[in-house]
């Protein structure tokens, strides 16, 4: 007896032959273990040296019970089946019941839900046998976060899911530092689409319609996106293609040959669009101060317009064809 208290702690016996065993270490931490006179551990009691201690009781079926009590007074009681399910109480200081958590474990990993005080869950981690963990979260506000851990605990990937009170649904995932990768939306009329981003700034997508119809880009993140049209059945029925205009603007170009070259920034707005063969056709403008208007360019050298002005009213320009002439001389 004196070799077993030396090696393993201070051992005290009973009558009936059962036995308790305490041990402690430098840093004050001491747990007391208790067995049946046949060497079968029965329960437990512990004490830490931040303050906590907790208790812990044995069945012959290999169940258990056992509470861990906080330093701040808070608890824990948890209740092990022996067949993987532990089912644990939580409670604050004044003994209120604050939620619970279910930790299931087989052979394919282990899963720990946590719940609130009304049953409603808050979030799941999933520990895979390899190592690997999901964590899913959900406020109740519309946001679900999923993140995707490696064997050492370090973020892989992010998965966000936001559902707005109008019931679209917008799913972005991330990579490890954040940037997103791709991303599907869908919205209460039935439309839906998606996008892939690539780390060149490349990116790629379609857009599907109520009615079935559906539209795909390709876009080379150098400013030239190509976009086709297809009707429900999958027919495609034209490409436009933007591409940058040399006057420093974005070029749009349509399935019938004609263009359009957008010029300006921020508010101040003017859209150009010409023939296949480089002949304006017609523009149209915007400015910050809500003023507007645009022009149409006739073959003959006529030009029509109007101007709006931000308070609504609008003039309609005099003389038109003095104006083309004049345009076009100055050009």
């Amino acid at each position: 007896m004196t070799d077993l208290a030396t090696r393993n702690g201070v051992r005290f016996d009973n009558a009936d032959g059962s036995y308790g065993l305490m041990r402690h270490d430098s840093q004050g931490n001491v747990t007391v273990a208790f067995y049946s006179s046949t060497g079968v551990k029965q329960s437990r009691t512990w004490s830490r040296a931040d303050g906590s201690s907790g208790s812990d009781t044995y069945r012959i079926d290999g169940s258990s019970t056992g509470t861990v009590r906080q330093s701040d007074g808070s608890t824990a009681t948890y209740e092990d089946d022996g067949r993987g399910m532990v089912t644990t109480q939580l409670r604050d200081v004044r003994g209120a019941f604050t939620g619970s958590t279910v930790a299931t474990t087989g052979p394919q990993g282990r899963a720990v839900t946590t719940y609130d005080a009304n049953g409603a869950t808050l979030s799941t981690t999933w520990t895979r046998a390899d190592g690997t963990q999901i964590s899913y979260s959900d406020d109740r506000k519309g946001l679900h976060t999923e993140r995707h851990l490696d064997p050492a605990g370090a973020l892989t990937s992010t998965v966000v899911t936001r559902t707005d009170a109008a019931g679209n649904v917008t799913t972005t995932n991330a990579d490890a530092a954040g940037a997103t990768v791709s991303d599907t939306w869908r919205h209460a009329d039935g439309a839906h689409g998606g996008d892939f981003f690539n780390a060149d700034g490349s990116s790629s997508g379609y857009t599907y319609a109520p009615d079935g119809s559906y539209t795909t880009y390709v876009d080379d993140g150098k400013g030239t996106t190509s976009t086709t049209a297809f009707i429900a059945a999958g027919i495609a029925i034209g490409v436009t293609t933007t591409t940058p205009a040399d006057s420093g603007g974005v070029r749009t170009d349509n399935p019938d040959g004609t263009y359009v070259v957008r010029t300006g920034s921020g508010s101040n707005l003017t859209w150009t669009t010409y023939s296949a063969a480089g002949v304006k056709l017609s523009d149209s403008w915007s400015r910050a101060d809500g003023s507007g208007g645009g022009d149409v360019f006739q073959a003959d050298g006529v030009v029509t317009g109007r101007t709006y002005r931000p308070d609504g009213s609008y003039a309609i320009p005099p003389a038109s064809c003095w104006r083309a002439r004049s345009m076009t001389a100055m050009e």
